[in-house]
């Protein structure tokens, strides 16, 4: 042994081994708090609705387009299984004057073995604060009848808001606006 162990313990020794057992203190109970701050992290919760809330956004831009391509892709010789879009309105006025359209268009179609393939080239979404998405999109439609070989296209703007009802995103309002050509004209 040392002489300098069996000295007796000063008043500063003393205030030594007490700051240390308090900084040691300190750090175990800061240690402590930073596990349980991240294993309760409210922003680790937040990620994880934030990731939902966008899964969800990008599942009712997904239902909106899907029903554009439905709603602008037919063909003459089976137009009576052509309408089930129709199916995804959840507003009955809507659903009245587009079923009006189809019954007018479906004549037109017939007579003029019509066929028609629809694209959505560009969509994008935005969140609504009454829980609805309005998702936009740019539709191409090339149509084909028995006076021409595929050559006519119509682009269209399309507006959607879609709804939640029942686990599924459905069309509250649609909106079409026809695309400007050279020259003014739409189509």
């Amino acid at each position: 042994m040392s002489a300098t162990d069996d000295r007796p313990a000063t008043a500063q020794d003393r205030t030594y081994r007490a700051v240390i057992v308090v900084l040691v203190a300190a750090l175990a109970a800061a240690a402590a708090l930073a596990v349980w701050s991240f294993l309760r992290d409210p922003g680790t919760e937040r990620g994880s609705a934030d990731s939902a809330t966008l899964a969800d956004l990008a599942a009712a831009e997904e239902s909106a387009r899907d029903l554009l391509v439905d709603m602008t892709t037919y063909d003459f010789r089976e137009l009576d299984d052509e309408y089930a879009w129709l199916d995804r309105l959840t507003d009955a006025d809507l659903r009245a004057r587009m079923e009006e359209r189809v019954a007018d268009i479906g004549e037109v179609i017939t007579a003029g073995k019509v066929t028609a393939r629809g694209t959505v080239e560009r969509s994008a979404y935005r969140a609504n604060e009454d829980g609805s998405v309005t998702v936009i999109a740019f539709v191409r439609q090339r149509i084909t009848d028995r006076s021409n070989d595929g050559r006519k296209l119509e682009e269209q703007w399309a507006t959607l808001t879609m709804v939640r009802d029942a686990g599924d995103w459905l069309v509250d309002d649609i909106e079409l606006s026809d695309v400007p050509q050279p020259g003014g004209r739409t189509g």
